[in-house]
């Protein structure tokens, strides 16, 4: 069988076991804001159904009496939960403002339900709910081919900044405990799209799927092709700022399956590995990068300013924040880069697979909308999409020998430092 036909047998099988032995079930409101506070235990929600019970039962003393014994009890393991979470986590800064606020109750905002959109086709105001996720979708899918078909033609040829890497990317064969191992890393409270399932109920069936994942990642890679079902993503638009009815102003956020990460997290450690090893990326490239962060490319900067002024140069600056880059990526450019950085044969055919072919839907309160195909561009909301855009903007800095560049993933700045004043005006 073809990776397609493993991953879909393996798939039906084990959606099948999770529906029979672990369905979903309805929860309520108020049964949802429970379980999204981890101090309410499982005692606690018994006592807090008692109470319940009492005060529908005219119990007035008994009610007013257990009412403000579980009062006080949830304050107290509510104190005893935050104060072992930054005990755990006091080396964390992420974690550590998390929790933050989670107890400042300062979480993300309520999503407000979208009135209309702007149809661009016929510029006018569609109301039907259900027409909405298929404006959203179909200007997802196309706006980074637009505005790529819209980048001015250079004269210069990406290639002539490029060098061959004489080495050669090998993908090393995927391991039982490779597999295993990803899968307790997964966050338990990642979402996830379509041909996926909940990451808890991966964790307790690691040891029973790690077997079958093993090998359809292998037999991916012997064929050079990526799962096609793995490509589909469920799109929720988000809104950034403006008026609610431009689809302009919309930020898809893109959920992948859970299955797919695990393939890509296998994937990623090898292919930063053999970057890093080979010393590929570009020294001052901040972004996405371990260990790297905005406050060294602020050091990096600040530094060669100061350098320029001790040989009595004066510096100038230019800060470009590129517009929807990583939808703009152009496929054949990047599989030619990845090619001239080492990854050839199968390994290239398989990143051709990956990302060509790819599909989405965008879900708008139920209502989803008809697959629509993605002709360009990398998804962040991926383990390889940033990894990927490092490569495509990695030779960025060769195209100039009186430019100093500092990269921040697609945030560039560039400094030219010059003797003369009046040069730099």
């Amino acid at each position: 069988m073809n990776t397609d036909k493993l991953f879909s047998k393996f798939y039906n099988k084990f959606n099948k076991v999770v529906n029979t032995h672990v369905p979903f079930k309805t929860v309520s409101k108020r049964g949802t804001r429970q379980l999204s506070k981890p101090w309410i235990t499982k005692g606690i929600r018994k006592s807090i159904k008692i109470k319940n019970s009492l005060y529908h039962s005219n119990f007035k003393d008994e009610y007013r009496l257990y009412r403000n014994k579980i009062t006080t009890l949830i304050r107290l393991r509510k104190k005893q939960y935050f104060h072992n979470y930054f005990q755990w986590n006091i080396f964390s800064r992420k974690k550590t403002w998390a929790g933050i606020s989670e107890l400042i109750n300062c979480g993300r905002k309520k999503m407000k339900k979208i009135p209309a959109l702007k149809d661009e086709s016929s510029c006018r105001l569609i109301y039907d709910q259900k027409e909405l996720p298929s404006i959203l979708n179909k200007h997802f899918a196309s706006c980074g081919a637009a505005l790529a078909a819209k980048l001015p033609y250079s004269e210069r040829h990406f290639s002539e900044f490029l060098v061959n890497n004489p080495k050669t990317f090998y993908f090393d064969p995927v391991t039982l405990g490779g597999v295993e191992s990803e899968i307790s890393l997964l966050p338990s409270n990642k979402s996830h799209g379509v041909y996926s399932c909940p990451v808890s109920i991966l964790k307790v069936g690691k040891c029973f799927i790690s077997q079958p994942l093993m090998e359809i990642m292998n037999a991916s890679i012997l064929e050079g092709t990526f799962p096609s079902k793995l490509k589909l993503a469920k799109v929720v638009p988000v809104l950034k700022s403006g008026e609610d009815t431009d689809p302009n102003n919309y930020r898809p956020v893109s959920l992948l399956s859970i299955f797919n990460r695990i393939l890509e997290r296998l994937m990623y450690k090898r292919l930063k590995s053999f970057f890093e090893i080979n010393g590929l990326f570009y020294e001052s490239q901040y972004g996405f990068r371990e260990k790297h962060s905005t406050q060294h490319a602020l050091i990096d900067i600040v530094n060669r300013i100061q350098n320029n002024m001790g040989k009595g140069m004066f510096s100038t600056g230019v800060f470009i924040d590129l517009k929807k880059a990583v939808d703009t990526v152009d496929h054949e450019i990047l599989l030619d880069k990845l090619h001239r950085y080492g990854i050839r044969e199968i390994m290239l055919e398989w990143f051709s697979s990956y990302l060509k072919g790819r599909s989405q839907v965008t879900q708008i309160d139920g209502h989803v909308s008809p697959k629509d195909l993605n002709p360009c561009g990398v998804l962040l909301g991926s383990v390889l999409g940033p990894l990927l855009f490092l490569i495509y903007i990695n030779d960025i800095h060769k195209s100039s020998d009186k430019l100093n560049f500092f990269l921040f993933a697609d945030d560039t700045t560039i400094l030219f430092a010059h003797k003369n004043l009046k040069v730099l005006e």
